[in-house]
């Protein structure tokens, strides 16, 4: 009878399974055992442009989201929680071995209010934050936020000289837009596009100043007309017309 175990060469074969099998179980013990106790997140760095995030919400992210290792822990799920953070636009999240956990942050550069209670970013973001400096305010829909923007930056081309800010911006659905200047002017206006009239009110700066040394109001929304308020009655209102060039 066959007797297997009478055959060198099998069970050469065998031993030599056996034990390559057992060399793959103890290097991969090690490594296992190297990944859980020699790759442990001990820091997790956070460099960048901070001015306004929260320290303690960054703390809070990278305590409560790394879970595993170097090697397991969940770098998507922690872009996405630091990116839950008012301020932070950009993350950036990458391992440092053998036991760091580096983190990059960008912020965004908030140019106004939105309302009373969210921020747009220079480029037409909107996001939640709270500014410690002070900033304009845009009274309008989300969806009018770059008209208020491109609005914003046209004030500033157009009346550079005259040593004033601009303190809200506010644009109805029915194409009128107000704005409120730092020196308590307001000035309505009428259609989208602003930039002819606000050439025009530059022009007749002086002038309406010179009509009347408290101007406060300037309505443009008259056809070849400025309303602005009488002297010394804020409750009424002249109009000024203003024909080929002059204003009466």
């Amino acid at each position: 009878m066959f007797n297997v175990f009478d055959n060198l060469k099998f069970i050469n074969r065998l031993a030599f399974l056996i034990g390559g099998l057992a060399v793959f179980i103890l290097i991969f013990s090690f490594v296992e055992y190297g990944v859980n106790n020699w790759f442990t997140v001990n820091k997790v760095i956070v460099t960048g442009d901070m001015e306004h995030v929260d320290q303690n919400d960054l703390k809070s992210v990278a305590i409560n989201t790394v879970e595993g290792n170097l090697f397991t822990f969940d770098i998507h799920e922690m872009q996405a929680n630091f990116l839950e953070i008012p301020w932070v636009k950009h993350i950036a999240v990458s391992r440092s071995f053998p036991n760091d956990v580096m983190v990059n942050i960008s912020e965004y550069k908030a140019i106004a209010y939105l309302g009373d209670f969210q921020l747009i970013s220079d480029d037409g973001k909107v996001f939640n934050g709270t500014a410690t400096e002070s900033l304009p305010v845009f009274d309008t829909s989300v969806d009018n936020v770059s008209e208020a923007l491109s609005d914003y930056h046209l004030i500033g081309r157009v009346l550079p000289n005259r040593n004033l800010s601009i303190k809200r911006i506010s644009i109805n659905g029915m194409g009128i837009t107000k704005l409120y200047f730092s020196n308590d002017l307001q000035v309505v206006i009428c259609g989208s596009e602003i930039e002819a009239e606000l050439k025009l009110l530059d022009s007749y700066w002086d002038k309406l100043y010179t009509i009347n040394p408290g101007l406060n109001y300037v309505n443009m929304c008259y056809k070849n007309a400025m309303a602005i308020n009488a002297i010394n009655k804020s409750s009424a209102v002249a109009v000024k017309s203003v024909e080929s060039g002059k204003v009466k």
